[in-house]
């Protein structure tokens, strides 16, 4: 086995929650390493925090900081040489690529020419707010 694959569906957040689940984590991969040196790299999945609206003020840099220094600390804590990280970044690459259904509750005539189609919402009341 080369990689360890650690998930955590809520995603990669500056929680007690995610640095226990990551501290656990990172102690196994320790354990297993001893018993398989071959193991040589952890892929962090879960994706990081995703930015739903323009103005986030989500700080990548130190959570990236935070996760390698700590992963470094519980290495040297067991005596395992650190692995590589390598992280899948999921439904992050795709957040913001996202598609609104709408169910078609009528037909108006507005014309001669032109039908327009009744809504169950609003393409106003779905954009991102802005300058929150």
């Amino acid at each position: 086995m080369k990689l360890l694959h650690f998930f955590i569906n809520s995603g990669i957040s500056d929680t007690p929650y995610y640095w226990n689940e990551l501290e656990k984590y990172v102690t196994l991969y320790c354990k297993f390493k001893r018993i398989n040196p071959d193991l040589d790299t952890l892929d962090i999945g879960g994706v990081c925090h995703l930015r739903i609206r323009w103005y986030s003020t989500f700080d990548y840099e130190y959570m990236v900081n935070e996760i390698v220094s700590r992963i470094k600390e519980i290495c040297a804590e067991h005596d395992v040489m650190e692995p590589d990280i390598i992280t899948d970044f999921g439904k992050y690459t795709v957040a913001e690529a996202s598609g609104i259904l709408y169910k078609v509750l009528g037909r108006k005539q507005q014309n001669d020419r032109e039908r327009w189609l009744m809504l169950d919402g609003s393409f106003i009341t779905n954009l991102p707010m802005f300058g929150r």
